[in-house]
């Protein structure tokens, strides 16, 4: 148990800090973008992340599980078959994006009408749209460097990927005026960069077999869970639709702020562990299934000892942070704060509880 917590601790700790260093970036740069867009602005950029996450979910289809499950349990140690999973995720995942981006931007003008009460947002939208392309080429070279666990690596792009995201949004709201499309340009251009960087990651792994029954193994294994990923994420999301039709878009951007102020947890604590968690629970139950039983159901106390006095200070801390760090008309979103973070505490517990089932379903 103490070595598997140690070697987890390791990672974490790693992928927290790209983190944190990416963060400490955004927050420094705050007063900066509070100063130059309106709580509105932010309830607008809000809408548009969410609704993308939905989509991705759409995308994804379960692939990225399903492709690291495969990787690291059912084909380990098998190279040719490893690689023929890869080619086959990869491939299907970047055609799956362009399907689907590409049917929704042709019919932007309609998507947005029923995304935004108000404004014309379109041509947003299908920048978004391009972005999310980019992204897809993405999931599957991710889930490969996780499984070597090269969080190092991991985290190194992570923080240049914050950087320059930092640099491109000073200079679209600053220097060109671009306001609130000055950050979805951004967007675009860091995605475009991160494809072509992970590109060269993932090229070694790939082969030249396009597997058609690997693709229905991974598919029976991933599509299952988009139903729920999707009811997880209106589940968390339906409250920005809801105030987007219901209240002002002021409101919204409020919330935004304060929703960004508690994902700090997820910042710094669960995404990290998330990026390890598959790592170590997948071969620890192919290796010593007996053993990763006892372990793995002693784990969650420790995950909440770690996450909840993390969640805590989060919710004392808040309140003196957004004072210094954002503009007074942004003061309101503190009240959104404590709920948040509970929520996101009870996402953490839910991604422990869900070992099992990713261990057994096949």
């Amino acid at each position: 148990m103490l070595s598997f917590l140690k070697e987890l601790t390791k990672h974490t700790t790693i992928y927290g800090m790209g983190g944190l260093a990416s963060k400490l970036v955004g927050f420094v740069l705050l007063p900066l973008y509070t100063h130059y867009l309106t709580p509105a602005d932010y309830g607008v950029l809000g809408l548009l992340y969410i609704t993308m996450r939905v989509l991705d979910i759409m995308v994804i289809q379960g692939m990225t599980t399903a492709v690291f499950r495969a990787y690291t349990f059912e084909f380990k140690d098998e190279t040719e078959n490893q690689k023929e999973a890869i080619n086959t995720a990869y491939f299907y995942s970047i055609g799956s994006a362009v399907l689907l981006f590409g049917v929704l931007s042709l019919l932007s003008e309609p998507f947005n009408n029923i995304v935004f009460k108000d404004g014309n947002w379109t041509h947003l939208f299908q920048l978004m749209f391009l972005a999310g392309i980019f992204r897809s080429t993405q999931n599957v070279p991710r889930q490969i460097m996780r499984a070597h666990r090269r969080s190092a690596l991991y985290s190194t792009i992570q923080f240049c990927d914050f950087l320059s995201a930092a640099l491109l949004n000073v200079y679209f709201i600053v220097f060109a005026g671009k306001g609130l499309a000055g950050i979805v340009y951004s967007e675009v251009i860091r995605e475009g960069i991160l494809m072509i960087v992970f590109f060269f990651t993932i090229r070694p792994y790939l082969a030249r077999r396009f597997s058609k029954q690997k693709l229905k193994d991974m598919l029976a294994f991933g599509l299952p869970k988009v139903p729920g990923g999707i009811s997880f994420l209106v589940l968390s999301a339906s409250d920005r639709y809801f105030l987007e039709h219901y209240s002002t878009p002021t409101e919204l951007g409020l919330y935004s702020i304060g929703y960004r102020l508690a994902g700090l947890l997820g910042d710094f604590a669960i995404q990290p562990f998330l990026q390890t968690w598959p790592t170590m629970y997948f071969p620890l139950a192919k290796d010593s299934p007996d053993e990763g039983k006892g372990i793995l159901g002693r784990f969650m106390t420790y995950f909440l000892v770690v996450v909840g006095f993390m969640a805590l200070g989060i919710c004392v801390f808040v309140e003196p942070l957004l004072t210094v760090m954002a503009d007074p008309k942004f003061g309101g979103a503190v009240r959104v704060v404590p709920l948040v973070v509970l929520a996101l505490v009870f996402s953490g517990v839910y991604r422990v509880l869900i070992v099992g089932i990713n261990i057994k379903t096949w």
